[in-house]
């Protein structure tokens, strides 16, 4: 539950399906995203996954957001491979507390008048209940178990009875809910018969109906009851069926997560054959069944649930005034490893149902929305494995992900493991490629020993400078050269991640989307192209029959100290057609009559705070000395730069004005280059921690005023965070994390 204007604060951990323990060898690229109301993507965090598997980032509300569900996405592109299932979605809710736009009388008339329809379609038109027979479908002549779900249009569920009529109308069945809309009956089912349901919904007069799904003539049933630590099984099948299957083997095929635990063979030689199994053969969570033929096709599923045996106890103790251990072990007492976060919310903020445990043991493996998932695991709840079946029987009884997924790859969507962010793109001229074409890139934020990069295009005019993994908005300078010296007409540098088109949001209403990767149309030629944003369009330099070329003044502002930090960074920036190659470019300062000046500093050493103003000028013809026996003919920028600060230029000059004199720079008219800014990774945002004068304060906050996320607990179960419960307020302290086992905990302390 978030405020209008609140920070929404996040760990994300990436788990290997198969495994359930953190992955630490796949993809290093996540995507998180916050959905509106409306199914539109309002922000996109493009987060980098460490080495453990872990990553963190925020959203920030805007103080104007609408009331209303919110929805939290996140992924990576190899997910894409298996649809949505695998994508981790969570809803939130947001109040808008600086009021909802008035409406007019007539909006608000129109707006009540909705409402009034919208109540009496949810009370006598839109209650729905579906039939999910167990394991699968009806089998005719046979006892079958059907288990049912009652909701409203909104997905609520609701408490329904009613009864089970033949064609004839005759009662067949009755029944009742028993929790959440959710119960179950028996009858058999017989052949050449329909059968319809009846239900009434509480509290309303209004009788509803519903046909059950027709029963087929042959298969199996697999019927799972339930006692302390056994799961009792009976398969049973009909004479059709039984007499197809004489002595021929079935089998029943054991799963978890991705993995299979073990395969169960039998013969029926009878329509009704019992087994049981103990429940500690089975690991924690979800484990599906499935009853396959020697053929290896499957007739029924059925899944069952283990509750967690490996309980993760949590201690704090303070170790400062500002500093506490918290202390991890299993019901062994021994020490245990993980990966955790820790938040503490005021009090008035309601509590939700939703943690990491029951994502891990349930809702990741059951479709739909789960209704108060933490009921199921709250160890007061005498009813809750006889809730968690009703659970399993309805919401679990579609297909299940493992049908869907494969070692073989080869007929998915074809995304690959993002394992950093590449800079790569493509060259062409008119509608050909340019092939051969040297490409220079010069990254700054790197510096000239690790930033300078050179490549060719491919036949294809393809080119890529490999890996480069960056945070936040950085500047980088391109420059290329065609093969015959020809210049190109259009330049491209792909998306340094995917793009979020690429994954769309389950439609509530209209899908829109903030593209996030577009330029300004003032900043986009039809010439030049860029998928990122284009700071400086392309520029081609060619000789003029002038000594001397005034170009611009440039004073820096606040947004290009932060971008180009340095002179050098500053210039290359507002220069397009400058060479970006480490062993072409020379950094020395000459007077205006081009005599060396002594004692001159490098340009990367000069911060761009110092710099008041920069006068650039163009000149042709200039013999440049490259080495005793060669001299080459090149256009010569000169940088007239002007001091902000009397100090930066007494320490290298007597004067306040360190011209005229300038930066050279080396230009070839054979070359083309542009600057884009790209973004990288999010840079995620310092946690502030408000003070507290008083326990009025306290009392009167509300939100998230603790928050910790990278938590780790070493080999002896203990980890460091700055929080000393004696000495600083206290709420609703919350603790959840993965342990290095792939055990899930959540735990909440007062």
């Amino acid at each position: 539950f978030y405020l209008s204007g609140d920070d929404i604060w996040f760990k994300a951990y990436l788990v290997d399906a198969q495994t359930g323990t953190l992955s630490q060898n796949s993809s290093r690229i996540l995507y998180a995203e916050l959905i509106s109301p409306e199914s539109k993507i309002l922000m996109r965090r493009i987060l980098y996954v460490d080495s453990t598997g872990c990553s963190i980032g925020d959203f920030k509300l805007k103080e104007n957001a609408v009331s209303g569900k919110y929805r939290i996405r996140a992924y990576t592109k190899w997910m894409l491979n298996f649809g949505d299932v695998f994508a981790f979605e969570k809803e939130i809710e947001v109040k808008n507390i600086s009021g909802e736009p008035e409406l007019t009388d007539t909006k608000k008339t129109r707006k009540n008048k909705k409402n009034s329809q919208s109540e009496k379609r949810t009370d006598f038109e839109d209650v729905e209940m579906e039939f999910f027979p167990e394991s699968g479908s009806l089998i005719m002549n046979v006892e079958n178990t059907v288990a049912f779900k009652a909701v409203d249009r909104s997905g609520k569920s609701r408490e329904v009875s009613g009864g089970v009529f033949n064609s004839k109308g005759d009662t067949v069945a009755l029944f009742a809910s028993e929790y959440l809309g959710m119960g179950k009956f028996m009858f058999t089912p017989q052949k050449g018969e329909n059968y319809y349901a009846f239900f009434m919904p509480e509290g309303i007069p209004y009788l509803f109906s519903v046909e059950l799904p027709e029963a087929v003539s042959a298969g199996f049933v697999i019927n799972i009851t339930e006692h302390d630590t056994v799961f009792y099984m009976n398969i049973k099948t009909n004479a059709e069926t039984l007499e197809k299957f004489q002595e021929k083997k079935i089998f029943l095929d054991f799963r978890h997560l991705e993995n299979q635990l073990f395969s169960y063979e039998m013969v029926m030689e009878t329509d009704s054959v019992t087994a049981f199994f103990p429940k500690s053969m089975l690991p924690a969570g979800i484990t599906c069944i499935t009853l396959y033929d020697e053929s290896a096709k499957p007739y029924c599923e059925r899944l069952v649930y283990v509750e967690n045996r490996n309980r993760i106890n949590v201690e704090i103790e303070p170790a400062g005034d500002t500093v506490s251990i918290i202390k991890l072990t299993d019901d062994k007492k021994q020490p245990v490893r993980a990966h955790l976060s820790m938040s503490i919310v005021s009090k008035a903020v309601p509590d939700e149902n939703f943690d990491i445990e029951t994502y891990f043991w349930l809702e990741s493996e059951i479709k739909g929305k789960i209704e108060q998932p933490a009921a199921y695991f709250d160890t007061a709840n005498a009813n809750r494995f006889k809730n968690m079946n009703l659970l399993l029987l309805t919401q679990g009884w579609r297909d299940f992900v493992w049908k869907h997924v494969a070692n073989d790859t080869t007929d998915f969507a074809g995304y690959y493991m993002e394992h950093g962010l590449q800079i790569s793109g493509y060259v062409k001229r008119g509608k050909k490629p340019c092939i051969n074409a040297d490409i220079y890139m010069y990254f700054p934020h790197f510096g000239i020993d690790k930033g300078v990069g050179v490549t060719q295009t491919d036949s294809a005019g393809n080119y890529n400078f490999g890996q480069t993994d960056f945070w936040g908005e950085q500047s980088m300078f391109i420059n290329f050269k065609s093969k015959k010296n020809k210049y190109a007409e259009e330049i491209f540098v792909n998306p340094l991640c995917m793009q979020a088109e690429h994954f769309p949001v389950k439609i509530l209403e209209k899908y829109e989307i903030d593209n996030i990767y577009a330029s300004p149309a003032e900043n986009r030629k039809s010439d030049y192209k860029l998928t990122d944003t284009v700071v400086l369009d392309a520029v081609t330099i060619t000789g003029k029959n002038r000594k001397e070329w005034f170009l611009f003044d440039m004073e820096p502002t606040l947004k290009d100290e932060k971008r180009w930090e340095s002179l050098d960074f500053y210039v290359y920036g507002k220069l397009p057609g400058v060479l970006i190659k480490y062993d072409q470019v020379r950094y020395n300062f000459y007077n205006i009559y081009g005599e060396k000046m002594k004692n001159s500093v490098l340009p990367s050493k000069i911060s761009l705070k110092e710099i008041e103003k920069v006068k650039i000028y163009k000149y042709k013809d200039q013999i440049i000395p490259i080495s005793a026996e060669k001299e080459l003919t090149r256009t010569v920028y000169i940088a007239d730069v002007y001091a902000r600060v009397n100090k930066f230029t007494k320490q290298h000059y007597s004067t306040m004005v360190m011209g005229p004199h300038g930066l050279i720079a080396i230009d070839s008219p054979e070359y083309n280059a542009f600057t884009p800014v790209l973004n990288g990774y999010y840079e995620k945002r310092k946690f502030y921690t408000p003070k507290f004068h008083s326990n009025a304060d306290i009392k009167e906050y509300f939100g998230t005023y603790f928050w910790q996320a990278d938590i780790r607990t070493g080999a002896n179960g203990e980890g460091s965070v700055a929080y000393n419960p004696e000495k600083q307020p206290s709420g609703k302290i919350r603790i959840e994390g993965l342990t290095d086992d792939g055990i899930p905990f959540a735990v909440k302390l007062k």
